[in-house]
């Protein structure tokens, strides 16, 4: 039997119980079937990726990917009007 993946939800479970009560991060990890090491390691994944949630830069960085990929649409209608176009011309030449 090979070992349970658990999902970033269930992750996020098991630490905010761990961290709730510190006396029993062994106990914790005993019923969730973890290693005391993977708890840390996730906990400390947790607390490295915090500030992210609270960057205000998060947001205009959703909104620059958006206008990037309406740009990347226009461009790629462009490209296929210009291939239309080099086309046509090559068959009206009879290249």
């Amino acid at each position: 039997m090979g070992r349970r993946k658990y999902t970033p939800k269930e992750k996020l479970q098991i630490v905010f119980e761990g961290l709730s009560n510190p006396d029993s991060i062994s106990e914790v990890c005993r019923r969730k079937g973890i290693s005391t090491v993977q708890f840390y390691q996730w906990k400390d994944k947790l607390i490295k990726s915090a500030p992210e949630i609270f960057n205000r830069k998060r947001k205009k960085s959703v909104k620059e990917i958006e206008d990037l990929n309406e740009l990347l649409k226009k461009k790629d209608s462009v490209i296929a009007r210009i291939t239309e176009e080099n086309l046509e011309l090559k068959k009206n030449l009879g290249i």
